[in-house]
């Protein structure tokens, strides 16, 4: 096989192994936005699991929501809310 073949069926492979964004639906949204809103004002500690390039989860506190840019701020880390799976 040529070295352009071999490069080509491991890119193939690759793909086809990639993780992929699970599809929540309206009412788990509802559900994230009011679980975070609530941690928000309680200064509770949640765990969210989202997905970006890949499956992530991480726990800590709420420092700000942006919801112009749909962004979460948690303890330093910063997630897109269209990419949350969970929160607990």
């Amino acid at each position: 096989m040529l070295p352009e073949h071999v490069k080509m069926i491991k890119e193939v492979f690759e793909e086809e192994n990639k993780e992929k964004k699970p599809i929540i639906d309206e009412q788990q949204m509802m559900e994230n936005e009011l679980v975070l809103s609530a941690a928000l004002k309680s200064g509770d500690e949640v765990e969210v699991e989202y997905f970006e390039e890949g499956m992530r989860k991480v726990t800590g506190h709420i420092e700000y929501i942006d919801a112009i840019g749909r962004t979460l701020y948690l303890d330093g880390i910063k997630i897109n809310l269209e990419s949350i799976i969970t929160v607990k």
